[in-house]
């Protein structure tokens, strides 16, 4: 009768398995495991062992992922299957890093291997310690708290896994609305657990102009919305260090020769002077004066000695030249340059901006540019070390993208269709258009040969902020990048274009944990519930 009792408590285990199993976001690349058993996790000071190279990243890592897996936020976890009779125990796991350089940047290896051999030790494997976090990262996912017990829902598991594409990306818009350094913090976070690795930050606009800078003070005391909402240096080196020991690289934007109506305001010599001209836009920079060059040089060279990235973004998009066509000045200057076309004159800001100041060794830095830049080239032939990043064409349009990387430059691909900011797709309620954000590929809907695949180094979500700030940002953005998340990160083109049940079952469980984390995320599916509800924290005013 007890074995009997056995039995059947042990097909049990498997049947809840089996429906369960490992529920990893983004999915893993290559994964095979034993679902006829499933692991105790034995909890200790030491779980985690580096045998080969190590790093503060990897040491601050340990303790970071040491307080998520074991830190008491998974209990209850009834939308996880039940380990009814662990048949094997897990009492730590042996970290390998095999390479000592800490450097992030584009490219970079964040590939790993992670094995559960049924023994007591697990073994992570990575040639970086980036390619650690990421091993780490889907480590916690397969952790399971239930009572007082930590279980893994499957008795082995050989996981092999690298991303698709080098740069994943989400853009920031602080220039619209402000962020406080506390939500920046989150948002690291909420990458780091999306395996996104790329913070775009458009962080001046129009609206504001947030970067204390110490060389122009003006600019945000007379551009930001005030001086409680500005970033000084120290808020930058603090936003810096956390998105390193993420591994996530942070790529400034500081948009130009449009969108800069918060400079002009400390700055008026920045703009184009044309009186009783109304435009969509704001007056964009005078490109014709040195006064410009010499400014924005000194701009540059103090944002390169803050933010550490090989890239900065230049911008470059959206410039009205209703303004240019209006001054006496530029009119001059386009007669005596015989010019008529006035999108080569910002082509004419453009390269004495890269070839003159940005790749100079008070700066040293590769660019980013939005395709316009591309589109009113002119003449000019763009450095190959320029990334395009494309975005004007909705999804089902990759005219620009295929000529781009024909042309033999890098591509960053967006589109409207991945801007957060917008309801996407026909006849989703709310953040529901996950399920749309997922269908859309860069590799879709365009032929490519395998070169021109390879100059494709990835793709960006975007939250421009024209409502949106810290009150609403984390659930407008999430689920939904976690959806793009996991195109740029797994094997996406080997999978249904479209979600399946399964992979919204697999993202309705990330985003439970990412509420347990403190991140609050949208719901995933229509009607549903998480087991630990959202502790809704209302502080009354009296």
């Amino acid at each position: 009768m007890k074995t009997v009792s056995g039995v059947v408590i042990v097909l049990l285990c498997v049947i809840e398995l089996s429906h369960g199993g490992l529920m990893l976001w983004p999915k893993p690349k290559d994964m095979d495991s034993d679902e006829r058993g499933c692991n105790q996790v034995v909890q200790s000071a030491t779980f985690f062992v580096v045998m080969g190279h190590d790093s503060d990243i990897l040491q601050s890592a340990i303790k970071r992922y040491n307080g998520i897996c074991f830190g008491g936020s998974y209990l209850n976890d009834t939308l996880s299957p039940l380990c009814a009779k662990p048949t094997t125990q897990l009492t730590g796991v042996h970290i390998n890093v095999l390479s000592t350089s800490t450097t992030l940047q584009l490219g970079t290896n964040e590939s790993y291997t992670l094995t559960l051999n049924g023994g007591d030790k697990g073994l992570l494997v990575a040639e970086t310690v980036f390619g650690a976090l990421r091993g780490l990262e889907t480590l916690s996912l397969m952790i399971i708290q239930h009572s007082a017990q930590y279980y893994i829902p499957v008795r082995t598991a050989a996981i092999r896994d690298f991303p698709r594409f080098s740069h994943r990306g989400l853009l920031i818009d602080t220039g619209r609305h402000y962020l406080d350094t506390t939500s920046l913090s989150a948002i690291l976070d909420a990458m780091a657990y999306n395996k996104l690795n790329v913070l775009h930050w458009h962080m001046v606009d129009d609206q504001a102009f947030p970067f204390n800078s110490t060389t122009f003070p003006l600019l945000a005391e007379k551009g930001a919305f005030s001086w409680r909402h500005t970033y000084s240096h120290a808020d930058i080196a603090s936003v810096l260090k956390q998105a390193t020991d993420r591994g996530i690289r942070v790529i400034p934007e500081f948009d130009m020769p449009g969108h800069c109506k918060s400079w002009g305001k400390g700055y008026p010599k920045m703009e184009t002077s044309c009186p009783g001209v109304h435009q969509h836009f704001s007056h964009p920079m005078n490109p014709i004066t040195n006064y410009t060059y010499n400014f924005v040089q000194k701009l540059w060279e103090e944002v390169s000695h803050l933010f550490i990235d090989p890239f900065v973004h230049l911008g470059g998009d959206e410039v009205d030249t209703t303004c240019w066509q209006n001054n006496p000045s530029i009119q001059q200057w386009m007669k005596a340059h015989n010019r008529t076309d006035y999108h080569t004159l910002q082509a004419y800001f453009e390269r004495r901006l890269v070839e003159t100041i940005i790749t100079q060794p008070s700066v040293d830095r590769s660019s980013i540019v939005w395709e316009e830049v591309f589109t009113n080239r002119g003449s000019w032939k763009i450095p190959k070390d320029v990334v395009i990043e494309v975005w004007k064409s909705q999804a089902t349009d990759k005219k620009k993208l295929k000529e781009v990387v024909s042309a033999g430059l890098r591509a960053v691909y967006t589109t409207p269709d991945w801007y957060l900011d917008y309801h996407q797709g026909p006849g989703h309620q709310l953040v529901g258009d996950w399920k749309y954000l997922y269908t859309i590929d860069p590799y879709y809907d365009i032929n490519l040969t395998p070169q021109e695949k390879e100059l494709i180094v990835g793709g960006e979500v975007c939250m421009w902020a024209p409502y949106e700030d810290a009150s609403n940002f984390m659930s407008v953005v999430f689920p939904r990048a976690s959806a793009v998340g996991e195109v740029l990160w797994s094997n996406h083109e080997a999978a249904s274009r479209n979600p399946t049940q399964e992979t919204e079952d697999r993202l309705h469980q990330f985003r439970c944990r990412m509420l347990r984390r403190g991140i609050t995320s949208a719901p995933v599916v229509y009607g549903g519930y998480c087991p630990i509800p959202w502790p809704f924290h209302y502080k009354k005013p009296f």
